[in-house]
């Protein structure tokens, strides 16, 4: 033990410090859990009857998540369509949607199910996919 240097015993002391903290601070709960449909924030309004909806979501979200939001959302309607926006500002009101609307879709979420048809698309320059075939169109 006298062959151990101060810089040494700085060392130690730091690592166990660093150590006792972690065994001791409990952590958040938003540190523990795994991403979760709420952390989207996701909001709704009917753009047409009970079967195309608008969504504004945390452009933070998982985006592994917004097709589970969604199909939540639409439950057991036979045809559903859900579009996603990030910014509430830009979000459409109804039909016909202006071009800029149209332009700010960052998510589009379709299900029918007389069909069996069932399809997500991302903006992938904000959500990268690995499939070029799940992105939006870009103008």
């Amino acid at each position: 033990m006298k062959d151990i240097k101060w810089w040494q015993w700085a060392l130690i002391a730091f690592v166990g410090f660093s150590v006792l903290t972690n065994i001791i601070a409990p952590r958040s709960e938003q540190e523990k859990a795994e991403p979760t449909s709420s952390d989207a924030n996701a909001k709704f309004i009917a753009l047409s009857d009970d079967r195309i909806f608008a969504m504004t979501v945390n452009p933070k979200v998982d985006p592994a998540l917004l097709p589970e939001i969604a199909r939540e959302h639409c439950a057991s309607r036979g045809y559903c369509n859900v579009l996603g926006w990030i910014d509430p500002k830009l979000v459409a009101k109804g039909f016909p949607m202006t071009p800029r609307e149209t332009r700010e879709i960052k998510f589009q979420y379709l299900i029918n199910r007389s069909t069996g048809f069932e399809q997500s698309l991302w903006d992938c320059r904000i959500w990268k996919q690995a499939d070029e075939a799940l992105c939006l169109p870009i103008d």
